[in-house]
């Protein structure tokens, strides 16, 4: 697929399996990912904002409180929340700034000129989190650790990423016909048979409007760069690929039809193998020179000399600017990118021509720039594009020869400079800082000249904003040539590589106090050096005029004319472009109006001003430290180093700022469900490192420093630490640190510490109870020593009975019912044996006590709560009796009894419905059956819990009710108190007085019974039409019953065996949650038709008979064998006995409401 064809040329080279569809266009069927109206992205927008702004608000509480905003000590500006700065002036477009009625030409141009320029500028606005970023971190989640996925995950992430790919495809079909446009207006600018040529055109330069087609074309080579560096394009994209497999013959299981998939195949066959193919960048170049060779015919661009002429021109001229910009450490990678892609370009336009000087020249910039940060991790060498974009035919004597060598021979000479070169910039930016503190807004003194200081403040900006970018861009080029040869870091590099992210994190922190004032001044200091070329354009104007006036004169006097005009209403973005393309009319090699000197001076007069203006911006992207994601897998190393240097701890806060600084990249990922996913994962990796190295690390030396102080003093003869052959580290440094942020997290590792130590010995108190002194010396200690306050460790010799929160235990409720075994007779809660040798026991008493600490006000929320619990265990109910393999066998055997006539359901119908359920499969490692009976019993669990309240709740009142005579029916102190004309405090204590005997006599007659109100809630609910799987749970309870037997016997056994893991006693929650299924499915009658608990009677009966007619004649050591089954028969029996007990007792509950 040619990209300079149209859509319809390039689907007829396709081949047959993508024929065209005649009866729908081409944009219709590339519009399979619909477009969405202005109206509804904006609606969408609002809703989006709307539905977070909860959120947002709480973000912007956490990060707006003191301890935040200490980070940039702002302390002391008011009401501040956010200073931002646009100087962009919301025009229409150029043609409202271009307004020339005396000369039509210069008119024209600019305003081709400037559109195509604003057009590639609109283009690449905001690219980078728009298409790189996603790109980027395309397959990754942010966790380190697992980051595999499967092959579903894989293709719906593509899925997610296919508005992205069409968005990509759309920006580089809008590229093509703008740069080709863009050398159709030079070519035809640049002929020699043109009345202008000669006068106006041929000595003019086409400095900006190369610099913005250079501009362009990076973005298919950091697109290039991008698929070649993420592995994840070409596993996923088959992964894709096999899917069209499938759903080509079947597509309506996937909700698609033919012609859909078939489109969409069609536009992914395209994107892989035109856009995402490694090579858009060369491809774009042979189409586009085969599309105008094949336009132009004879009037190529290939055969226009002059166009070659100037073409070669710029990227000398570009070459030897590039080099000093580089050789004074100016950020000068994205001119360099665009150069290279011109000269790309050139050699493609031109085939014919090469130009080995200029090879050269171009070669041997590597040397200055050894990688070319394209994009966050991306990076790029010049000889390595060179070689593979536009080879020479015969290879030259290069400088150097091997790309490979010589990039490893720049890493060891980087390796060797780093630390030097990290001195010098060390000493550079603490005298920026002074100057910032100092001389940035200072007060003007008697005969300073306002112009000069704002110029000096400004250079001041500029030159933090460039030092930044240097040391940002070394660090990046040291590490990404680490990762590139698997180079491991030494520890003093290390160390220069904390210092640089210090470094570069305190001059944002240090801008960023004086952001307000800075703000204030930001267009005075624009002013300042826009008056300057103002001057310098006036004095050529006047030079101007008294020379001979001629077309091309005519022309410059017009552009200066235009520039003046220009450059009086502000320096924006469009009046930027505007002037740059006038001051390519003014570099006429053939007038003496400006020297190379003014010309020099002018652009870095331009520079400084575009650098005030973006500011804010540029200090942003320059001290961001990004690229850390990239390397994350050092951050455990780096946490180790900044432990090991304690008497630096302090720079941790630093490196803090810098790990935060991936989350906006993070935001803009769009394969995962949610951004959020990646950022969570990253959060928790870099936190789980601090806690870790940091946290960890820390309590453990503290305890370990305080237990060997502690240890000299209290026993004797123990060596003592030699502090002259073991290092004595002075911990202050960690503990008197300020709060550390990381991410939205404030960490005090003071009260860490204090909080660890007072676990750690009130845990060895416990296992060690005479030990307590020892402990109580070390907490003094530890408080003379670091100031912590560590609790007191000394255990009282009693227990107190209160040992459950009842607050606790609703939050958790969920937990609570699959890890308690309820007894219905003694009400109280036994916990299921685990690893340990301890379970915890709830009974009335421990209730009542935790009741009192909250307050009985409390009782309604639990209840309410736990109501909301039933219905979803209601549900879960419902949704297993639904299923067809679970419901059709139950409407069966409900049939067959019926149709039996038998007033007794069978024990071996049962078992064998047991088995049938078994053979069911599995959920969660366990049988449905074995689920579906654990739902019931949590559904037991819950009303024994809240029958524990209600009785805790009465036991109270009654306790207190007994101290009141029982002749006092009505309290009427506040009657008497009228009576006796008393009144004020006295007559309010009366009031209470009567109102809280009132509340307790009404709490004993009227206690609510909350299992009263659990029925009415659900009662009828499923027993409807829509509900007609429930209709047969009744026939269900028998297996559930044998099941619930053998469950527990099998826990009984456990608790005799050396490992008692899952053992327990006693578990009345399956009778209670089986009487309240019954009570609520209104099914009572039904079951009781069953005759169950006799027929299991009858069946064990019949058992033993059989096991006693067999007894006489079989031999003794069959005898022994029977006498065990009847011992079984026997603890079966009593286990059915006593569930028919609890059964029995459970259905009292709901039996009066019954009866009503």
């Amino acid at each position: 697929m040619n990209l300079f064809k149209s859509d319809t040329e390039s689907e007829l080279e396709e081949s047959d399996e993508f024929e065209e569809d005649s009866e729908i266009s081409e944009e219709d069927q590339m519009n399979f990912i619909r477009v969405k109206t202005p109206q509804e992205v904006v609606l969408e927008e609002f809703k989006e904002s709307e539905k977070n702004f909860e959120g947002k608000l709480k973000e912007f509480q956490r990060r707006t409180n003191k301890d935040i905003i200490d980070i940039w000590e702002t302390r002391n500006l008011k009401n501040q929340i956010l200073v931002d700065i646009n100087n962009e002036e919301y025009l229409p477009g150029v043609f409202d700034l271009i307004n020339l009625e005396e000369d039509s030409i210069l008119r024209k141009i600019l305003s081709t000129f400037s559109y195509l320029t604003m057009e590639i500028k609109s283009l690449t606005r905001n690219i980078g989190t728009k298409f790189y970023d996603p790109l980027i971190c395309w397959g990754d989640n942010g966790n380190l650790e697992n980051n595999d996925e499967n092959e579903g995950d894989c293709i719906i992430e593509i899925s997610r990423m296919m508005n992205l790919f069409k968005n990509i495809y759309d920006l580089v079909k809008m590229l093509s016909p703008l740069t080709k446009n863009m050398l159709y207006q030079i070519n035809a600018m640049l002929k020699k048979k043109t009345t202008l040529y000669d006068k106006v055109f041929k000595k003019m330069v086409f400095h900006h409007f190369f610099d913005m087609l250079g501009e362009a074309l990076s973005v298919l080579v950091t697109l290039d760069v991008i698929v070649s560096e993420n592995k994840n394009f070409v596993a996923y994209w088959n992964m894709y690929n096999r899917m069209f497999l499938k759903c080509r013959s079947n597509p309506e299981p996937y909700g698609a039809t033919k012609k859909n998939i078939k489109y969409l195949e069609r536009f992914c066959r395209r994107l892989t193998t035109k856009i995402l193919t490694k090579q858009l960048f060369l491809e774009y170049n042979k189409d586009l020179a085969t599309t105008i060779a094949s336009e132009l015919g004879k009037d190529g661009i290939s055969k226009n000399k002059e166009f070659y002429e100037k073409y070669m021109e710029y990227l000398t001229v570009k070459v030897k600017n590039i080099e000093e910009e580089l050789h004074i450490k100016e950020n000068s990678h994205k001119p360099l990118l665009a150069l290279l892609t011109n000269y790309a370009l050139m050699r493609a336009l031109f085939t014919k021509k090469e130009d080995k000087k200029l090879y050269k020249k171009i070669w041997s910039l590597q040397k200055i720039c050894p990688l070319i940060v394209v994009y966050n991790n991306l990076t790029l060498n010049v000889g390595n594009f060179l070689t593979v974009v536009c080879p020479l035919k015969k290879k030259p004597t290069l400088d150097p020869k091997s790309v490979g060598n010589f990039l490893n021979d720049t890493l060891v000479r980087f390796d060797n400079n780093f630390l030097a070169f990290v001195n010098t910039q060390f000493m550079r930016v603490v005298t920026w800082i002074i100057e910032v503190n100092g001389r940035l807004f200072s007060v003007l003194e008697d005969g300073d000249r306002l112009d000069v200081v704002v110029e000096n403040r400004a250079h001041i900006i500029v030159k933090g904003i460039n030092m930044a970018y240097e040391i940002k861009r070394t660090l990046k080029q040291l590490l990404f040539l680490h990762q590139a040869f698997g180079k491991n870091l030494e520890q003093n590099i290390l160390n220069g590589i904390l210092q640089c992210i210090e470094m570069l994190k305190s001059m944002e922190e240090t801008i960023q106090r004086k952001s307000t004032r800075l703000s204030n001044y930001t267009f005075v200091m624009q002013k300042v050096f826009v008056n300057k070329i103002i001057r310098k354009l006036q004095d050529s104007q006047t030079l101007l005029r008294r020379a001979k006036q001629d077309p091309a004169t005519a022309c410059m006097l017009a552009a200066i004319k235009m520039a003046l005009r220009i450059l009086r209403g502000g320096f924006g973005t469009a009046r930027e472009t505007i002037f740059l393309h006038c001051m390519d009319f003014l570099a006429h090699s053939s007038k003496s109006v400006f020297k190379k000197e003014d010309l020099k001076e002018i652009d870095s007069m331009v520079i400084m001003a575009r650098k005030i203006r973006d500011w804010k911006y540029l200090m942003g992207k320059s001290t961001r430290c990004t690229f850390l994601y990239w390397v994350r897998s050092l951050v455990p190393t780096i946490f180790k180093h900044i432990f090991k240097k304690f008497h630096r701890f302090k720079r941790i806060r630093y490196v803090c700022q810098a790990l935060h600084d991936p989350i906006k990249m993070l935001r803009n990922v769009q394969h995962l469900e949610s951004p959020n996913v990646a950022i969570d994962n990253y959060k928790k990796y870099i936190t789980k490192s601090f806690n870790e190295v940091i946290v960890q690390n820390l309590c453990s030396m503290i305890e370990k420093d305080l237990r060997i102080q502690i240890h000299g003093i209290l026993v004797p003869k123990l060596k003592q630490q030699n502090p002259l052959d073991e290092a004595v580290y002075d911990y202050m440094n960690f503990l008197s640190i300020d709060d550390i942020i990381l991410f939205e997290n404030r960490i005090n590792l003071k009260s860490r510490v204090s909080q660890y130590l007072s676990e750690k010995f009130y845990e060895m108190t416990a296992l060690t109870p005479l030990d307590w002194k020892t402990y109580e010396h070390i907490r003094v200690l530890a408080k003379q020593t670091y100031g912590l306050d560590i609790l007191e460790t000394h255990l009282p010799s009693k227990t107190t009975d209160q040992n459950v929160d009842i607050l606790q235990l609703v939050r958790n409720i969920h937990k609570f019912c699959c890890t308690y075994h309820y007894n219905l007779h003694t009400q109280a809660f036994i916990e299921r044996t685990g690893e340990t040798k301890q379970i915890k026991t709830i009974g009335i008493g421990q209730m009542l006590n935790s009741l009192r600490t909250h307050g009985f006000g409390f009782l309604n929320s639990a209840v309410n709560t736990i109501y909301k619990y039933m219905i979803k265990l209601m549900s879960m109910t419902s949704e297993f009796l639904y299923d067809e393999y679970i419901s059709s066998p139950l409407l069966i055997e409900a049939k067959e009894y019926k149709r039996s006539q038998s007033t007794k359901y069978s024990f071996q119908k049962a078992q064998q419905m047991c088995k049938t359920m078994k053979a069911l499969g599995q959920v969660e490692g366990m049988p449905y059956l074995d689920k579906f009976r654990e739902v019931i019993t949590m559904i037991g669990n819950a009303l024994g819990y809240v029958r524990l309240i209600r009785t805790a709740s009465i036991k109270d009142s009654s306790t207190m009710i007994s101290f009141i005579p029982k002749n006092l029916e009505e309290p009427k102190f506040a009657h008497y108190c009228e009576e006796m004309g008393i009144d004020g405090d006295l007559k309010k204590a009366a009031e209470m007085f009567d109102e809280s005997i009132n509340i307790l006599f009404k709490q004993e007659s009227e206690a609510k019974d909350y299992l009263r109100e659990l029925v009415k809630g659900l009662d009828g609910v499923f027993v409807g039409d829509e509900n007609k799987h429930m209709r047969q749970f009744y026939i269900l309870v028998p297996a559930l019953t044998i099941n619930f037997v053998e469950s527990l016997r099998r826990a009984k056994e456990k608790v005799i065996k050396k490992r008692q893991v899952g053992a327990y006693i006693s578990d009345d929650g399956f009778a209670v949650g089986l009487a309240y299924i019954l009570r609520v499915l209104h099914q009572n009658k039904k079951f009781g038709s069953l005759n169950w608990f006799e027929s299991i009677e009858q069946n064990l009966q019949d058992e033993k008979d059989n096991i006693q007619k067999a007894r006489q004649q079989l031999t003794e050591e069959v005898n022994v064998e029977r006498e065990i089954n009847l011992k079984k028969i026997k603890v079966s029996g009593e286990e059915y006995t006593l569930l028919y007990y609890s059964f029995n007792a459970a259905q009292i509950f709901f039996k009066e409401m019954e009866e009503e």
